[in-house]
């Protein structure tokens, strides 16, 4: 044999013994290459909301002749965001599972090996956000309008001069303005602006009945949204004192509403297009449905100014009392108000 022959023989005696003390010594084997599969890859709920956990579960399985152990890496949007080891028998299904709470909302891709999945995060306080930004404007164009009719009250039974009367008004009308430029109803702008113009128009009446009709409806539509927006399939994210917020305002803004109905009926008569008997039982209907927030308030001295103003009294009395009815219910509606919309700011 030539030299070159033994040495080769030689050399492969030695990688040979090197193998076999490599496996007594208890040396880890190396991983098999394509010896795992990813069956299957699930995300549960798919949707949630920021701040809801979600869970991601793959399937995996080794199809080697060995035990192995197989490394999941979960990919967001092509990025390594968590990585898991799991050992599995040979020929056998192993389950590894990531949990994950986004705070962003969006739409996320996931990933592991060539299995993907969506997950969809939505942001509940964005809707419920919107939907106050659609209610406050309206509500407090509201407690605007109440006080113009203050004054008119005050004015009709000689309380304060025209003078006064047309102070109070512009102070009034500031207000209204600021709010109806918040308001995305076109239609209900142009009611109003065309109403409230000076010199007053001869139809008058008949414009302000429009323009409340459309306000109900704006209304109450805004606060369905905003009622909706903080319904029961968000408690996992809206908390409690947003919730609590909202019940002690809810009354006071469906009370805006039955106000702002029986405004409207009062320039419906006025305007000719209703008679006084129908104006009388419209407000008698109204004064019925006010019954329901009066007493979720719970507040004695509202409930007590409330019934000497529109059931005890009449004539400059009675204008006296409303203002100070109204006076009362401006103080607690805008701070109701504005601890919503504190609590709102605060998440």
């Amino acid at each position: 044999m030539s030299k070159k022959g033994l040495l080769k023989d030689i050399g492969a005696a030695l990688t040979a013994v090197a193998l076999v003390a490599s496996v007594a010594c208890g040396a880890p084997p190396q991983k098999s290459i394509g010896g795992f599969e990813v069956v299957s890859l699930n995300v549960v709920p798919s949707e949630v909301s920021i701040g809801e956990e979600a869970k991601v579960t793959a399937k995996v399985v080794n199809v080697g002749e060995a035990q192995d152990t197989y490394t999941a890496v979960l990919t967001i949007n092509d990025i390594e965001s968590e990585r898991k080891d799991i050992v599995i028998p040979a020929q056998d299904i192993g389950i590894v599972t990531f949990s994950m709470v986004k705070h962003e909302a969006g739409s996320y891709r996931l990933a592991i090996d060539d299995l993907t999945a969506s997950l969809s995060v939505s942001d509940p306080m964005r809707v419920i956000r919107s939907a106050w930004e659609s209610f406050e404007p309206l509500a407090g164009m509201g407690l605007a309008l109440f006080e113009v009719s203050n004054n008119n009250y005050l004015s009709h039974t000689g309380q304060i001069t025209s003078a006064q009367k047309e102070e109070l008004r512009a102070s009034s009308v500031v207000k209204i303005d600021a709010y109806l430029g918040k308001v995305s109803n076109q239609e209900l702008r142009e009611k109003l602006t065309a109403a409230t113009q000076r010199p007053v128009p001869p139809n008058e009446a008949k414009l302000l009945a429009e323009f409340f009709d459309l306000y109900c409806d704006a209304l109450d539509s805004a606060m369905n949204d905003l009622r909706s927006s903080l319904g029961t399939e968000q408690k996992s994210v809206v908390q409690q004192e947003l919730r609590a917020a909202w019940e002690s305002m809810e009354p006071l803004a469906q009370m805006v509403l039955l106000i702002a109905e029986s405004f409207r009926d009062a320039y419906l008569m006025r305007a000719g297009e209703i008679t006084q008997s129908d104006y009388y039982t419209r407000t008698a209907k109204v004064m019925e449905k006010i019954a329901a927030p009066l007493d979720k308030l719970d507040n004695e001295e509202f409930t007590e100014k409330f019934t000497e103003a529109w059931f005890e009294s009449s004539g400059a009395e009675k204008a006296k009392l409303q203002v100070e009815f109204f006076d009362l219910y401006e103080s607690l509606f805008r701070k109701a108000m504005e601890d919503f919309s504190q609590k709102l700011g605060q998440k």
